[in-house]
């Protein structure tokens, strides 16, 4: 549902079960290939850690945010809120499509509940980089395939099947 509580004026609040807005797919969302260099955010206030993984954000060829090729390979871009206050970005190179994505990590334990926080994830293939920053701070890198960011027909989703508890 919608609410004024939001870091930036309005804001969706998810409830923890099922909920999840869906942007159907279209070539904006669609970076990907060859030079492929795209970054996503969110302002974030989790209510809750559990379950274990929460989706906040969501692009692949599945529906919201399952495993449908192997390894997970469907996914183009994904961020995840893990139990333990971790934030995880996930994405699938060109080379990776059928064989495995690329993850990235910040340390356990630098999200907590009733906060707010601004989450951004940078895939740059030119340089061969994965990012994650939170309010500003570079909290995690990884190494990120030349090949580019695989190119994925499916919807991106705000929430989804693994469900979202906060704003």
């Amino acid at each position: 549902s919608w609410t004024t509580a939001g870091q930036v004026s309005n804001a969706i609040s998810f409830d923890g079960t099922d909920d999840h807005v869906r942007v159907p797919n279209s070539a904006s969302l669609n970076i990907s290939g060859a030079g492929s260099k795209l970054t996503v955010e969110a302002w974030i206030k989790p209510t809750n850690l559990t379950p274990t993984f929460q989706t906040f954000l969501y692009k692949g060829n599945s529906e919201a945010s399952e495993c449908g090729e192997t390894n997970c390979s469907d996914r183009q871009y994904a961020f995840f809120l893990n139990d333990t206050g971790y934030i995880q970005l996930l994405s699938t190179s060109v080379a990776g499509v059928g064989v495995s994505m690329t993850a990235v990590g910040t340390a356990a334990g630098i999200i907590s509940t009733g906060q707010w926080y601004h989450i951004a994830g940078v895939i740059d293939s030119v340089a061969g980089t994965m990012k994650i920053y939170v309010n500003g701070v570079e909290r995690g890198s990884a190494a990120y395939s030349t090949t580019g960011v695989r190119s994925a027909a499916g919807g991106l989703y705000i929430g989804g099947s693994r469900p979202v508890d906060g704003i």
